[in-house]
């Protein structure tokens, strides 16, 4: 009996030394840092910690698993506004508090009226407008806001909104080769898989060893930029992939259906929506090619046509940073904004919402 606690207590020892004086020298990666949504195949992990690769810094989800630490529902609803996009609005490469949505909360409590004015930020990674459009409907309707954006990623959006299964049909959205239309269907995922995902998950924001077990043994998913392809449904997706000219077409197509989407579940949370149009580094670097521009049009009469206000991030963006073939405001390992590009972008918006909501 003796041994047998001499060997676990040397065992916990060994752990402990190896948590503090190696492992702590490496940088390991969230694992898991999303769990299972129904509705649109997977959303933030609440509380999720690691590293992020991109950044090279510890970063941390908020409580509700939105990169936000401040989401709640505002005294009046003209005292909110609810952000949704991508990764480049989530911003998980840093703490809550320096992404740009954090940043224009900032500036807008000391500009308008409201005593705790709110930014929440519904950014979720890997998502493309379709599943934005039903994160906005469930999420408007709980935190009531009189202004909403959409934040529209020309570098993966298109492709994000197209998926494939072996059967043909996209899990929730797009089905083909003979057709395309959008479907209200749901996901589905591995039982076994997700409870053994949700049970050492949290065990793993904790410690550094067991976050580098976890990943090492039990999260085959790709990694890319500290954050994990989530699940079955994603890792089909059409990115990288050949495509023919007219599943080209269909990526404009479902971009339009897409915004008209947002635009329907706005109204039916009676919020008003702007649509801004970010840019890549390699936008900002050597300026927008004859293809984005194409799309930006078309983008800008779909928003006429549907009466809402679309503003584009680039101008600004390229003006300040010049010819100077690089982008200054995007991190060079990934290609999200860095602190100066959300900086950049706080105070574009800043400008936009300040005569707004006069």
């Amino acid at each position: 009996m003796k041994r047998v606690l001499a060997s676990i207590l040397s065992l916990v020892v060994a752990a402990v030394l190896c948590e503090f004086f190696i492992v702590s020298q490496f940088k390991i990666p969230v694992f898991a840092p999303h769990i299972f949504s129904q509705e649109v195949g997977w959303e933030s992990r609440p509380n999720a910690t690691g590293w992020n690769l991109e950044s090279g810094e510890l970063v941390a989800k908020g409580p509700l698993g939105w990169n936000d630490n401040n989401v709640s529902e505002a005294i009046k609803p003209k005292c909110a506004i609810n952000f949704y996009g991508d990764s480049f609005l989530e911003a998980a490469q840093f703490s809550a508090d320096r992404n740009f949505a954090s940043l224009l909360e900032v500036s807008l409590n000391k500009s308008t009226d409201c005593k705790n004015f709110l930014v929440n930020n519904f950014g979720l990674s890997g998502t493309g407008t379709l599943q934005q459009s039903r994160i906005l409907l469930k999420q408007g309707a709980v935190y009531p806001a009189e202004h909403s954006a959409l934040f529209v990623f020309l570098g993966n959006d298109l492709s994000n909104n197209l998926f494939t299964s072996s059967n043909g049909i996209a899990p929730g959205f797009v089905g083909f080769p003979d057709k395309f239309e959008i479907r209200e269907a749901t996901y589905t995922r591995s039982q076994l898989r997700e409870s053994i995902r949700n049970f050492v998950a949290p065990l793993t924001d904790h410690s550094d060893l067991l976050r580098l077990l976890a990943n090492s043994l039990l999260n085959r998913s790709q990694q890319q930029s500290g954050t994990q392809v989530p699940y079955d449904a994603q890792s089909d997706r059409l990115r990288g992939i050949q495509i023919n000219p007219k599943q080209k077409e269909w990526r404009l197509e479902v971009l339009r259906l897409s915004l008209i989407k947002n635009v329907v579940n706005a109204q039916r949370n009676n919020t008003k929506l702007t649509v801004f149009l970010l840019p890549t580094a390699k936008e900002i670097a050597f300026g927008d090619t004859s293809e984005v521009k194409k799309i930006k049009t078309n983008i800008f009469e779909w928003c006429r046509e549907l009466n809402i206000i679309c503003k584009d991030i680039y101008p600004e963006l390229r003006r300040h940073n010049g010819v100077s073939g690089n982008s200054r405001f995007h991190l060079s390992l990934g290609g999200h904004f860095n602190l100066r590009g959300h900086s950049a972008v706080a105070r574009i918006l800043n400008q936009y919402y300040s005569k707004e909501l006069k």
